[in-house]
């Protein structure tokens, strides 16, 4: 193969690779600080313009700890409650703002926090 004859391209894909390694020794020994580390999920509703909104804590029974949530049953007795669960890097209040129009409508909203957050 001609192509790996030439010393310039060797050199290339020399220089290349060797910038892939070090990325990758980078990324895979500082691999904890690239995860998500949430704010404190425990903000009031009234906090972000949800005063309707109730805090719901359930309390795991092999735990220390309780899981948060908001809830607002449904104004229109013929709507169902949603469930909402946000993405990895939110909490609660961040999410507030996607589901008024749910609540505007008349429908009941549970937003859920994830054990650990």
């Amino acid at each position: 193969m001609k192509f790996y004859k030439n010393a310039k391209v060797r050199r290339y894909l020399g220089v290349a690779v060797l910038y892939y390694l070090i990325v990758m020794i980078f990324m895979t020994a500082y691999q904890r600080n690239f995860i998500y580390f949430p704010s404190d999920p425990r903000l009031a509703p009234g906090s972000v313009g949800a005063a309707q909104m109730g805090v719901i804590a359930v309390q795991p029974k092999d735990a220390d700890f309780s899981i948060d949530g908001w809830y607002q049953a449904p104004s229109d007795p013929k709507k169902p409650v949603i469930v909402y669960f946000h993405g990895n890097a939110m909490t609660i209040p961040y999410v507030y703002a996607r589901i008024e129009d749910f609540l505007k409508a008349g429908y009941g909203v549970l937003l859920a926090e994830y054990r650990g957050y």
